[in-house]
């Protein structure tokens, strides 16, 4: 049979009326939005200063600005994938592409000179070059000697590298990773988590990847409820952007 057509929602504000009953049965909960002082950043740490710079982050680590919480939580609650593959969601009664194109567009950052793969939510089976690397080699990196646990693969057990072992540089780009370009619901973030941890490795090498489908794949991630939650990073960001 075919398919039963959406009721249509009672209030224009949604898609249909089950985006509607599901924004009256759901939790919104913003995630902390972070900034960076690029003042201080300039002065007292140039070299972090230098790599923002050189991927072309200003748009994503020093935003400031009010949040529209309305926008936002109509953003994630309306934000879906039609039958074509396109994401669109429903603001302020107005239906809105959210295409990756548009949205690389926005924000501007650095892109790499192959195809772009995100980092979150899930790890590609085979991480393409640069990022094709073992934890051993990214351990040896930032701790300056071999790995004692000698794992070889990304698996469950990538994730125990004590960020507070990091040096001070690196413990900032850790922290502006985990706050600004690719927040996380848990708050415990003294271990590094893989996609943390790769994302990081790239940035304090600069090598030849972006960041933003990794920001594009964790807000569609996130627009699917956990529970009856629906957890919003990026509040500043969308805001800015709905509003550009």
């Amino acid at each position: 049979p075919a398919p039963s057509r959406p009721q249509p929602a009672s209030s224009s504000r949604f898609p249909n009326r089950q985006f509607e009953q599901a924004f009256q049965q759901r939790t919104f909960k913003l995630l902390p939005c972070r900034s960076v002082d690029r003042k201080y950043m300039d002065e007292f740490c140039p070299s972090v200063s230098e790599t923002l710079a050189y991927f072309k982050l200003d748009s994503v680590v020093y935003l400031e600005r009010d949040i529209n919480l309305d926008l936002v939580s109509e953003f994630y609650n309306n934000l879906h994938q039609n039958s074509d593959g396109v994401y669109k969601t429903r603001v302020a009664k107005r239906t809105i592409d959210f295409s990756i194109r548009e949205f690389f567009g926005y924000l501007g950052c650095r892109m790499c000179s192959g195809d772009p793969f995100p980092l979150y939510p899930d790890l590609p089976e085979s991480l393409p070059p640069p990022l094709d690397v073992s934890p051993d080699d990214i351990y040896e990196y930032f701790f300056r000697q071999p790995r004692p646990d000698g794992l070889d693969e990304l698996d469950v057990d990538f994730p125990t590298f004590a960020a507070l072992r990091l040096s001070p540089q690196d413990y900032i780009l850790f922290k502006i990773v985990t706050n600004c370009l690719l927040p996380i619901t848990s708050k415990p973030l003294s271990e590094i988590r893989s996609y943390h941890c790769l994302m990081l490795y790239g940035l304090r090498r600069r090598l030849d990847f972006e960041i933003m489908s990794s920001i594009y794949s964790s807000i569609i991630s996130y627009s699917k409820p956990s529970g009856s939650t629906i957890y919003m990073p990026y509040g500043h960001i969308i805001t800015d952007w709905l509003e550009t």
